[in-house]
């Protein structure tokens, strides 16, 4: 079990908290080059991603969100972000599935990505795990490679 002492679920609430009322990645940026919007249709949640690649376009340099909705799916889309800098598209596939299977087959993230196992709980709460993939799935199409380059207008 992912969550297996009181003093983690405090450390892992405490975290979610933080993340909920202090979000870091809150906000477009400007001039990205990925705008990616995901919704879920039950809750109404809603999650815009934003994405800069680096110039040789194989890292994701800067990221940001706008979130409507739960706790659960600003504090998941935060750690999102946090966790996604400086990644590869590669690296990303490889995350968003390992977040995935912490929710549904609780595994564990690897060690440099640990704090997003503070929403390990949510697996839990079916209901609330489609909150905290929201994030990651608005993150579909620049994965498989449909995603296109924002153009200005």
């Amino acid at each position: 079990m992912l969550v297996d002492s009181v003093r983690q679920k405090r450390q892992y609430r405490s975290l979610l908290e933080d993340r909920i009322h202090k979000p870091r990645y809150q906000g477009g940026i400007s001039s990205p080059d990925y705008t990616m919007r995901c919704r879920n249709p039950f809750c109404g949640d809603c999650i815009t991603t934003t994405i800069k690649l680096s110039k040789q376009a194989d890292r994701i340099e800067l990221i940001g969100y706008e979130a409507t909705g739960c706790g659960i799916s600003t504090a998941s889309a935060d750690l999102m972000a946090e966790a996604l800098l400086g990644c590869s598209i590669a690296e990303v596939a490889e995350l968003s599935k390992r977040f995935s299977e912490m929710l549904f087959n609780k595994k564990e993230m690897p060690k440099a990505f640990k704090e997003l196992n503070a929403l390990s709980g949510v697996a839990q709460y079916p209901i609330k795990i489609k909150c905290a993939l929201l994030c990651w799935q608005t993150l579909d199409h620049l994965i498989s490679g449909e995603a296109s380059l924002n153009r200005e207008s």
